[in-house]
């Protein structure tokens, strides 16, 4: 990505249409670097043209940027799993869909993001559409995060292994009259 960036960046400046067309080619072509470009360029795009007008799934400009964004995070793009996490959790350009959201919050967290896995904690905490309450899921994806010196996610870990303890207690008869 560092070269691909090295090369392309500094044209952006004098030959911008040209840059983008390559860009395009090569994304055509199944280049990581490239998908991710194009990905987060048409969701900017969806973004700024949705605060002026409103955007449908049938637009074409909608179709394009979900064209690129989908395929940029079939091929592990983070990003751009995220920015398709939060299409089809708010539901607002795109139908709202919590089996696509969590889909696409599972991908950026297997892929590693920390914020996708504390996210898939909370959701596993609470319960509710997309996922069932599972606190050992939850203590799965908070765990990383919580290591990594996240006081929100230690937070939320403490009250989740304070919750299974009390549950195991209670079948040990530990508290008990």
């Amino acid at each position: 990505p560092q070269a691909f960036e090295a090369v392309f960046f500094p044209m952006m400046m004098t030959e911008p249409e040209k840059v983008w067309s390559w860009v395009e080619l090569m994304a055509d072509k199944g280049s990581a670097p490239a998908l991710n470009l194009m990905a987060d360029q048409h969701y900017q795009s969806l973004t700024q043209v949705g605060q002026m007008r409103p955007l449908t799934p049938d637009d074409p400009q909608v179709k394009e940027a979900l064209k690129w964004i989908t395929r940029a995070a079939e091929k592990g793009g983070i990003q751009a799993s995220l920015n398709l996490y939060q299409l089809y959790a708010e539901g607002q350009i795109v139908p709202k869909n919590e089996a696509e959201a969590y889909k696409w919050l599972n991908k950026a967290a297997e892929a590693g993001d920390l914020s996708a896995r504390m996210t898939l904690g909370i959701m596993f905490f609470k319960g509710g559409p997309g996922a069932e309450r599972d606190l050992n899921k939850a203590v799965d994806y908070y765990r990383p995060k919580a290591e990594a010196g996240a006081t929100e996610a230690q937070f939320y870990l403490g009250a989740v292994l304070a919750m299974l303890a009390a549950v195991d207690n209670k079948e040990d008869g530990v508290g008990q009259a």
